[in-house]
Formats: C-alpha cells, structure tokens, sequence
C-alpha cells in the first residue's frame, strides 16, 4: 500500500529529528576529541584521518545507493564543523591565561 504525502512527510521528520540527535552527539564528541588530542600531543587537523574516514563513508554510502559527492558534501560540512568546533575550544584556553 503506498504512503500519503502526510504520511511520507511525518517519517522524513522524524529521520531529520533523528539526523538531528546524532549530529548533536557526534558535536559532543568532538569537545572530547580535544582533550584526547591534547593529551596525546595530536594536531587538531588530520587531513590523512579525514581523507580515509571520507573515503570509507563514501564505500558505505555507494552501499546504500548514495552518490559519492552527496556524501563527500555533506560529511566535508560535518568534519570542518569538527575542526572549527576544536579551534575554538583551544582559543578560549589559550585566551585563559
């Protein structure tokens, strides 16, 4: 039986929510990447490390039918989000002292 265009609408809300949620959580993440990275004396960027994690979202996107470059656009969106994120939280240290 197919769906209403209420009904299809109602379950793309609830998957933006979802999106939503997760992005959130992985932004939690990343504030404890910092501390990880200072810790363990890391750079803040790893072109290497973002090159490999898009490379393998991108074998797992084409898995499910995603086109690499929709993939690629919205995890670049996402990764520099991250650094930017880091940048910051080491700024406001640095402007501590």
């Amino acid at each position: 039986q197919k769906r209403n265009l209420k009904a299809i609408r109602k379950l793309i809300g609830e998957i933006d929510e979802k999106i939503i949620e997760y992005l959130a959580e992985r932004r939690k993440l990343s504030r404890e990447v910092i501390d990880a990275k200072n810790r363990e004396n890391i750079p803040i960027r790893d072109e290497k490390r973002e090159t490999e994690l898009l490379n393998e979202l991108i074998v797992k996107g084409k898995k499910l039918g995603l086109d690499a470059h929709y993939i690629t656009s919205v995890f670049q969106v996402i990764i520099e989000d991250s650094v930017r994120l880091q940048q910051s939280i080491i700024q406001s240290e640095l402007n501590k002292d």
